[in-house]
């Protein structure tokens, strides 16, 4: 099969994988921005393009390309819903992987597919002017919303990109670790724990400092913390409560280096009775 090395699928497969990795391992952002467009708006459905239609008889290259647009498009959004519901959950790393494993299960379909295929009736890597310019006005008028689209959604990536939204997850555990029995019930002075943890899912580290306060009170700190890129910090946290009263509030507030307001925060209520008293 030399004539496949030679074709657009292997450099269908090639970049995607290239792609992918480039994802994974965070590789240079001018990079990784054109290849993961195409590996998102491109490579899904012209994979599975190729393995429908293997000569390029089967497809003027015009409809080629808008059904490869159009069939990405339709590809991303299944296997998001697919990803979302399986035991991974939907997330950066599981969508990646998911829209590589399909565009390899796709160009291996076309492998198969293309075994008889001669060289020359395979389909070219560009389209040729000549056909473009036979093609139906409403192939180009398809094409030509598709490539918009492609355009916008690769703009918006871009600027949310560039953006660098805060993805840090904060969040407060009971002692045994898990997201339920956390103190309700103390009485002055009892020292109650619980676990902090901050999850750093942001390109770069970050610096954090953490203050668990009553209304009247700083009750417990803790930091400067530093948290790399895709790391998580986890720590018992102890504190008391001195004055008696019900449902008094106690806020943990993560403050970013640098930031006087707080970043993220998070509360509990606890009623504080006296020793003796029916709890």
């Amino acid at each position: 099969m030399p004539h496949l090395l030679r074709s657009e699928l292997f450099l269908v497969f090639a970049a995607s994988l290239c792609a992918a990795l480039l994802a994974l391992l965070e590789g240079p952002f001018a990079l990784r921005l054109p290849l993961g467009m195409l590996a998102v708006l491109l490579f899904p459905g012209h994979s599975l393009c190729l393995a429908l239609f293997p000569r390029s008889s089967d497809l003027d290259d015009a409809d080629r390309m808008a059904l490869s647009l159009g069939t990405s498009l339709a590809a991303v959004t299944v296997l998001s819903l697919l990803v979302n519901y399986s035991r991974l959950g939907l997330t950066y790393n599981s969508l990646v992987g998911a829209l590589t494993v399909w565009t390899a299960l796709c160009c291996g379909a076309a492998a198969w597919r293309r075994r008889g295929v001669p060289a020359d009736e395979l389909p070219a890597l560009l389209p040729r002017v000549a056909r473009w310019r036979e093609a139906r006005p409403a192939t180009k008028l398809a094409l030509a919303v598709l490539l918009a689209g492609g355009l916008l959604s690769g703009a918006g990536l871009a600027l949310t990109l560039s953006a660098e939204p805060a993805l840090t997850e904060f969040y407060v555990l009971s002692a045994e670790k898990v997201a339920e029995g956390y103190p309700r019930l103390a009485a002055p002075g009892d020292p109650l724990t619980v676990v902090v943890g901050i999850a750093n899912r942001e390109p770069r580290a970050a610096v954090f400092t953490l203050r668990v306060a009553s209304r009247t009170a700083t009750l417990a700190t803790a930091g400067p913390l530093e948290v790399g890129s895709r790391e998580t910090w986890e720590s018992p946290i102890t504190f008391s409560l001195k004055e008696t009263g019900k449902e008094q509030e106690v806020r943990f507030l993560l403050f970013r280096e640098g930031d006087p307001a707080p970043f993220r925060q998070l509360q509990l209520w606890i009623d504080v009775v006296p020793p003796g008293v029916a709890r």
